[in-house]
């Protein structure tokens, strides 16, 4: 889009309009005031163009013809005169509304993770305590009269180690996650919409990625949502090997292996590596070697269940051996391996 000094967008293409709620042969006369729903940010916008001259990456939430919400990234550049004086500026604005709900669902299913790893041992540790418990109650009432104070109790005791059964058995299931539709997927597109959401900030590390995906790939059958937990839990470990080193590379490579009929994704990064008395250790539950507060120490281990799930597997290999020299590189792949679909047509549900 172009706005002139007085913020009336000035002109804005198909997609700006379409983004703002507007179609067909609709031109509305726009003001960037507006646009955006923050004042705040609207002012912080103008500060930084004539500070600056310019704005790159701005986060900010737009308001559509509806009157909906929209998170945006905005980059602006300011346009001048003879006499530097700015008289205009042009603006790029990326909707991030699908990519931030995307991150907030991932988030949320770690969560989840977390919540039915932690319920999964108050089970363990507390059913089989009140097991016992409720067993000897009920031998016991054998012994006394049902009229007598003895009786009573233990039927007290009985009524609430059951009742106690009954808050772990809600809070597993609860917790845990429920049936998953399976359906027939191309993995290079759940690659595809993984990097939309992740690439921005690797961007920002100096991160770069890199893309080699087969064409033709036979479909697999699964979870696509589940299936991008996985990757975007890869590639943020991968980011995070390489946080300090201030730049980085991300190899996201596919391909099928036509003996085992197997449909293959790597994720290699350029970081420090995993050294080998750690590897046995990345897929236990908590285990992390990130900071305090940095990581749960879950991400590995639900990625290992869901690929299980899936009749997968995963592989790690740190340092990485390169195929055709033979040498030692720097750094960690993991590949998942993914059984191809029997049967193209099917679609089913766990």
């Amino acid at each position: 889009y172009f706005c002139n000094t007085g913020q009336d967008i000035t002109d804005i293409n198909e997609s700006g309009l379409e983004m703002l709620g507007y179609f067909g042969k609709e031109r509305p006369r726009l003001n960037l005031h507006d646009i955006f729903y923050s004042e705040g940010e609207l002012e912080t916008f103008f500060k930084s163009m004539q500070r600056d001259g310019y704005v790159k990456d701005f986060e900010c939430e737009f308001k559509r013809k509806d009157g909906t919400l929209i998170n945006v990234l905005l980059s602006a550049t300011a346009i001048r005169d003879e006499t530097g004086n700015i008289v205009s500026c042009e603006g790029i604005a990326k909707d991030l509304t699908k990519v931030k709900t995307m991150m907030e669902q991932l988030a949320a299913s770690e969560k989840m993770a977390s919540v039915g790893q932690m319920a999964a041992g108050v089970a363990h540790e507390i059913n089989t305590p009140l097991g016992i418990i409720l067993g000897y109650a009920q031998l016991m009432m054998d012994d006394f009269d049902e009229d007598s104070e003895p009786y009573q109790n233990l039927l007290v005791i009985e009524r609430q180690t059951k009742a106690s059964r009954k808050i772990v058995a809600d809070l597993l299931k609860f917790s845990r996650q429920t049936g998953s539709a399976r359906e027939n997927l191309n993995i290079n597109e759940v690659l595809t919409d993984v990097i939309a959401v992740t690439e921005h900030n690797l961007h920002l590390d100096h991160i770069q990625v890199h893309m080699d995906l087969a064409d033709n790939l036979p479909p697999v059958v699964g979870d696509a949502e589940k299936l991008r937990q996985v990757f975007v839990n890869l590639i943020n470990n991968a980011h995070h090997a390489m946080e300090k080193q201030g730049k980085g590379d991300i190899f996201i490579t596919s391909w099928f292996d036509a003996d085992k009929k197997q449909v293959v994704a790597e994720v290699r990064d350029t970081g420090h590596g995993i050294p080998a008395d750690v590897q046995a250790r990345i897929f236990d539950p908590f285990f992390t070697t990130k900071p305090v507060g940095k990581g749960t120490g879950l991400g590995l281990s639900v990625s290992y269940g869901i690929i299980q799930d899936h009749g997968g597997n995963i592989e790690v290999e740190s340092p990485v051996i390169d195929k055709k020299t033979g040498e030692k590189i720097s750094g960690t792949a993991f590949r998942i391996l993914l059984p191809e679909a029997k049967d193209p047509k099917t679609i089913q549900e766990d």
